[in-house]
């Protein structure tokens, strides 16, 4: 038991000399700091939240149907829906959208999000965006048509995603950067 005890305090006190000492700070805190060690500590903590947290972006898109009958485009909708279903990646997807009936769209918006192509859940939209993307190819040169815009925006300024196809009005789903200030 004590050379245990030991084992574990010596991993303790190395890992401790390794990475330097901050302060823990409660709100409002950060006033009371110098402003260097005011850095260090930003520095220090966003490299503790990368590591901990991943590359996180933001991502929507949405699917409709745009066809000038109505009835045409209910039928499609519904027909849609009932295809996705049927595969389980694409109900996956599905049961993490918003499916607006009476509008006879689909919707996804997802905020700080790990949008990794290895993650099943991205795949699941991929693929139900890849469904989307074939319905229009399939039902192209008929009346039936289908419009999706998709956008993602990484952590990185220049980390912008956006596509788009079929019958689709760039007012549906746009990116805006903006600055926010704390004064």
């Amino acid at each position: 038991m004590r050379g245990e005890a030991g084992k574990e305090a010596s991993v303790h006190n190395r890992a401790a000399e390794q990475v330097p000492l901050l302060p823990v700070l409660q709100h409002g805190d950060a006033q009371a700091v110098e402003p260097q060690d005011r850095q260090h500590l930003k520095y220090f903590a966003s490299k503790l939240w990368r590591k901990r947290m991943g590359y996180r972006s933001s991502v929507a898109y949405t699917i409709r149907f745009t066809d000038d009958d109505d009835r045409m485009n209910t039928q499609s909708f519904y027909t849609f829906i009932a295809e996705a279903k049927s595969k389980d990646t694409c109900r996956a997807a599905l049961e993490e959208c918003e499916i607006d009936e009476n509008k006879l769209q689909i919707n996804y918006h997802a905020e700080d999000i790990k949008w990794y192509d290895t993650y099943s859940h991205v795949q699941n939209h991929k693929e139900l965006l890849l469904l989307a993307n074939d319905t229009y190819e399939t039902y192209e040169d008929t009346q039936e048509c289908i419009g999706y815009v998709f956008t993602r925006i990484g952590e990185n300024d220049d980390d912008t995603e956006w596509r788009a196809k079929g019958k689709y009005d760039t007012n549906w789903l746009w990116v805006k950067r903006e600055i926010i200030k704390d004064w």
